[in-house]
């Protein structure tokens, strides 16, 4: 994909000090031009034993920083801001409340945002009821908040379910009333959701899916203001925490944190049709770090197939894994799907050549095992391109080798740990060199319970396996080596016609003195229009 991430002139910082967790950033710009930036501090991510709200602004777009101020000195989790005219607004949770600035940021009045019941609440959304030819009842705002229901977790989740609500408040923020839960679709976690109002009076949201199996951010639309949603529409972005919006252009941009393969914070700019989706595409994404665009690195494309090589390292490690994810099941229970591939595992540590499909399966240059309490690894024929074809059936997991059958194993069909599809290495961190060639893929999916077909079909001959992902989305800044917590909530403001400015929490895993859970900082990147299609 178009990376920014080594262009430093581009990158810059908000907040960062030593000992602070400093996270979960928005931003917006005043009609003077002052840009100003709002963000949570912590001692670490996990289990924190303190935590407060601050502000700071910027007068030269960025490139400095006022002290930070303090909203809140005992609380504050995820905040949003808004601008309307001269008044600055700023949502928040934990607890939820309202502070508003009418003098550019200086300073800030806060009261509870009463009835805000759930948390990470969007941006305040002011509805224009004339949009569309609608009726004006008077001014009203909406945003979107989450929580979990219950403390036990739903098997095809993982966690407990979550609900979506849609708020409304008509007295400027002071209190909130649910207005529509957004979604109840039992095998997704729809949360953090973004909301806007496009030119026609629809409203079109965009939610983080919490499965962690690789499924993509879903769209909801409303044309009643909020009152009822559609069905969930599965978009092509992998991401948590979107912050979307229209351009000046009237197109539209999110930013959100990449949770593809390759970890970090990301852009994509497009169409309302380009988002939802309507043919139902599923944008692979892939871990590649040893790929260079001159073909000389892995994974390579020759004439054999795809060559995923990493024996050339000195050491196992992360630069040494390559691995796809495809579209995982949604509802496990009742689907059905088939997975074929045209593969051969060359040489390699334990670790190196796999895939996960029901299960994980661990493929050596003559077997492949699956990581089954008892099952047995199985003989492939060596030297040679294997046909490997797995179907699974509401929990039976059948596996042929070049046409014939080899064994079949039932699973428990009701949990989230069926429903990932993975391939390539099986571990980012250890006994992970090798080399195998993949020649075609080819993945069908029938879930009854959601009215949905999905069919990929892939060989060497069409590129790499997530082209499409490396043309549509854009890498503002990269952090593969830090855990998925301390990085990617952002925020954007269009600075001038296609210009854009995006701050976002940054763990920089690179970095020697990285501490998982301890390490991060509010960064901004400028981008452009124009860096898309790099």
């Amino acid at each position: 994909m178009p990376s920014l991430n080594d262009l430093s002139q581009r990158h810059g910082v908000v907040d960062r000090r030593q000992g602070q967790y400093l996270c979960f950033p928005d931003i917006c710009l005043t009609e003077s031009g002052r840009l100003v930036a709002v963000y949570r501090e912590m001692d670490r991510h996990f289990k924190a034993t303190r935590r407060c709200m601050l502000a700071c602004v910027s007068d030269d777009m960025g490139a400095t920083w006022s002290e930070p101020l303090v909203l809140n000195d005992r609380g504050g989790h995820c905040p949003r801001l808004s601008v309307h005219g001269q008044v600055l607004r700023c949502i928040v949770d934990c607890p939820a409340s309202l502070h508003e600035s009418r003098d550019n940021g200086e300073t800030w009045e806060s009261v509870p945002a009463k009835g805000l019941t759930h948390g990470i609440p969007d941006r305040i959304l002011r509805l224009d009821h004339t949009a569309g030819q609608g009726e004006d009842t008077g001014e009203t705002w909406l945003s979107t908040a989450h929580l979990h229901r219950g403390t036990s977790a739903w098997p095809p989740i993982g966690q407990p379910p979550t609900e979506a609500m849609c708020f409304a408040s008509q007295d400027q923020g002071r209190t909130w009333k649910p207005l529509s839960v957004m979604s109840l679709v039992p095998c997704l976690t729809l949360c953090e959701g973004s909301m806007v109002q496009l030119g026609n009076g629809h409203i079109l949201a965009l939610f983080r899916e919490n499965s962690h199996v690789f499924e993509p951010m879903y769209a909801l639309t409303s044309r009643d203001f909020g009152a009822t949603w559609s069905e969930p529409i599965p978009t092509t972005l992998l991401g948590h925490r979107p912050c979307l919006g229209l351009t000046r252009d009237g197109r539209l941009l999110a930013t959100f944190r990449n949770v593809g393969p390759d970890h970090g914070t990301a852009a994509w700019l497009g169409t309302v049709e380009e988002l939802l989706n309507p043919d139902q595409e599923y944008w692979v994404h892939g871990l590649t770090p040893l790929y260079r665009d001159d073909n000389s690195g892995s994974p390579r494309l020759t004439p054999e197939g795809l060559l995923l090589d990493s024996t050339g390292q000195d050491s196992p490690g992360p630069d040494c894994a390559v691995f796809y994810c495809l579209r995982p099941l949604t509802d496990p229970a009742r689907a059905k799907a088939e997975l074929t591939l045209r593969m051969q595992c060359l040489e390699g540590e334990a670790e190196s050549c796999g895939l996960r499909f029901g299960v994980w399966w661990r493929i050596g240059p003559d077997r492949i095992r699956p990581e089954i309490k008892g099952a047995r690894s199985l003989k492939l024929p060596q030297g040679q391109v294997n046909e490997l074809r797995l179907s699974y059936d509401q929990g039976v997991l059948t596996l042929r080798v070049n046409g014939r059958k080899k064994r079949d194993y039932t699973l428990d069909p009701a949990r989230v740990e069926r429903r990932a599809i993975i391939l390539g290495s099986l571990s980012r961190t250890q006994k992970n060199r090798g080399k195998s060639l993949w020649q075609e893929i080819t993945l069908h999916i029938h879930e009854p319970g959601l009215g949905r077909e999905y069919q990929y079909i892939w060989n060497a001959a069409h590129g790499l396996p997530d082209a499409r992902a490396r043309a549509g989305i854009l890498e503002l800044r990269n952090d593969r080596q830090a855990i998925g917590a301390d990085f990617g909530y952002s925020g954007w403001v269009e600075t001038g016609p296609g210009e854009f400015f995006c701050v976002y929490h940054h763990g920089a895993g690179h970095e020697p003195d990285y501490r998982p859970g301890y390490s991060s900082h509010v960064a901004w990147t400028r981008f452009v229009a124009g860096d898309f299609a790099l």
